[in-house]
């Protein structure tokens, strides 16, 4: 009897890593789902007109699925303006106004990545220039 249960229990788990993987091999890495996640475009494009910059450096994104959900997250947000480049895990935010680290953490973190490094580039505005 001992013997059917632990079978049936691995039968049950192999089921679930087997549909696991198949999900991450047809939605990316991430498991996001669907062929495509839609871009969230900012508010405001020109970078010129951020007085803020911060590198952020973040481990986890293993695709561009991954990237983009990040990205995504600080653009939808008025004030915002987000890059990602996938190949250095590193995201700019341009913002208008100074970030506390715990924001930036949060909004990354959430999203079950790791933040390593926060850095203020510079501020922007036209007084640096």
């Amino acid at each position: 009897m001992v013997c059917a249960i632990v079978i049936i229990v691995t039968a049950v788990i192999a089921a679930f890593v087997i549909k696991s993987y198949a999900k991450r091999i047809a939605a990316g890495c991430c498991g996001s789902g669907g062929d495509t996640i839609k871009k969230i475009e900012p508010v405001n494009a020109d970078k010129s007109s951020y007085s803020y910059l911060y590198k952020i450096k973040i481990e986890g994104m293993h695709c561009r699925k991954c990237a983009l959900k990040i990205q995504n997250a600080f653009n939808e947000r008025e004030g915002f303006l987000a890059e990602v480049d996938l190949n250095e895990n590193t995201a700019y935010i341009y913002s208008n106004k100074i970030l506390p680290e715990f924001e930036i953490r949060r909004t990354v973190v959430g999203m079950d990545y790791k933040v390593t490094d926060i850095e203020k580039v510079n501020a922007l505005s036209s007084e640096s220039n």
